[in-house]
């Protein structure tokens, strides 16, 4: 019986040449990254299987495609509904006629209403409209700020409901679930070294199920979802947030594998970065995934025209623009905002109005 605080050493004298033919600690990796190629190839499998790409002619437009309005502009533009989408029918509104925005400082806004809706609005619209306005005509935006964010996800909800059936649909079901997959994919290669590793460590399955499965496997899919985000919407957000999601999300994978390396130093090396590799590739085949339907692709054509009209209108036809229709600026300035060009827009006509 060996008692508490107590060890016991134990001395064996093996034969010469016991340990030949041993296993390398690298050895122990080629599940892995059989694993993690089996995710690359299977992602391969999917770009293919979404079928064709159609192409988005781009046209000549002076203005949005008729009976769409800014919200419908954004989801359009890349498939997804976000709060600048919901918050540009603000702007849409009061160049409409519906509301008035007051602006007395830097820190404070008021909308004022001017008449309701019409009876054809989109139920989304009137969902956030009716919402502002329930208790008075008038609302501040300090007192929009915590009471708002439900409605802002209803509203979201009814945007992507409206484009979720057979006659609006912009991308194809079958590639938009695939795109979705490929991002969990990539985040495999990493998350299944990093599992190996854990588990040669402690000799522990759950120590190893945690480490790669959870901790390494969740962060690596968040890290691969930024930059599938920053290449499916590359023709709707503005340089600068394209450029901070790639960053963040090479970051996040080059950071896992150096995280590696300092926890499991005696059984990783330089070659973790064969993985992260595979999950940066994966992750940027998975932005390029979505198909847009036949009705999605002539769609997104027209916006296309019109946010090269909005990036490079020339002087001369700005400013005959804002002489015949001062107010032209503010027809275009909820489109220009979903579409990721509203300050390009704000500087060429405060030059040449």
């Amino acid at each position: 019986t060996v008692e508490s605080g107590y060890g016991v050493g134990v001395r064996i004298e093996l034969p010469e040449g016991y340990y030949a033919g041993a296993r390398l600690p690298v050895s122990y990796f080629v599940p892995a990254f059989c694993i993690g190629g089996a995710a690359l190839v299977l992602v391969l499998i999917l770009l293919a299987a979404s079928g064709k790409r159609r192409a988005e002619v781009e046209t000549v437009e002076f203005g949005p495609p008729e009976g769409m309005n800014s919200a419908d502009v954004g989801y359009i533009i890349d498939g997804e509904t976000d709060n600048r989408d919901v918050v540009s029918l603000l702007i849409f509104w009061a160049d409409k006629g519906f509301l008035e925005i007051h602006q007395p400082d830097e820190k404070n806004m008021t909308f004022k209403k001017l008449q309701d809706l019409p009876q054809d609005a989109n139920d989304y619209e009137k969902i956030l409209f009716g919402k502002m306005f329930v208790l008075s005509d008038s609302i501040d935006i300090k007192d929009m700020r915590y009471e708002f964010a439900d409605t802002i996800n209803s509203a979201k909800k009814r945007i992507k409901a409206k484009y979720n059936t057979a006659q609006n649909r912009v991308y194809t079901k079958k590639s938009v679930a695939f795109r979705y997959v490929s991002t969990l994919l990539a985040a495999v290669p990493i998350a299944a070294v990093a599992a190996v590793a854990a588990y040669l460590d402690s000799m522990e399955l759950f120590a190893a199920i945690i480490m790669g499965g959870v901790f390494m496997g969740l962060i690596g899919w968040l890290g691969a979802l930024l930059i599938s985000d920053s290449v499916s919407k590359r023709k709707s957000d503005k340089k600068s947030a394209r450029a901070g999601k790639m960053a963040g999300g090479i970051l996040i994978l080059a950071g896992l594998a150096a995280a590696s390396c300092l926890l499991f130093s005696t059984y990783l090396g330089w070659w973790i970065a064969v993985p992260a590799a595979a999950a940066l590739v994966m992750a940027l085949l998975s932005g390029l995934m979505p198909r847009r339907t036949e009705q999605g692709a002539q769609w997104a054509g027209r916006i296309l025209g019109l946010k090269r009209f909005i990036e490079t209108a020339e002087a001369d036809r700005i400013k005959m623009m804002v002489k015949n229709d001062p107010a032209s600026f503010y027809h275009i300035l909820p489109y220009a905002y979903v579409l990721g060009v509203t300050d390009a827009r704000a500087k060429r006509f405060e030059s040449n109005a």
